[in-house]
């Protein structure tokens, strides 16, 4: 004796091809999306208003180190014209990359 099992309504099938094939998203896709867009916005905007946050602090940290380091240098003998000229911008500048 063999059984067989019950062929799914014909309707119910195509819709399911429809949706697979078709220009409408399933409900996972959409959650998954939303998921990862909702993180991805949310990691932005913390990154931003960290940065705002400690933009200041940073730089005024490496002002009082740079001033550490051209004062160690002035006295161990490196000549402190050459690092007292430099100003900001001048990153680019031979003198202050050699």
């Amino acid at each position: 004796m063999r059984l067989e099992q019950p062929a799914p309504a014909t309707g119910q099938l195509e819709r399911r091809r429809s949706a697979r094939g078709g220009g409408v998203m399933s409900l996972r896709r959409q959650f998954i999306l939303l998921l990862v867009t909702f993180s991805v916005v949310f990691a932005a905007m913390g990154g931003w208003g960290t940065w705002v946050i400690v933009e200041a602090d940073l730089e005024a940290e490496m002002d009082d180190k740079l001033q550490q380091v051209t004062g160690t240098a002035a006295r161990v003998g490196f000549s402190t014209s050459g690092l007292a000229a430099l100003r900001p911008g001048d990153e680019e500048l031979r003198t202050y990359t050699s």
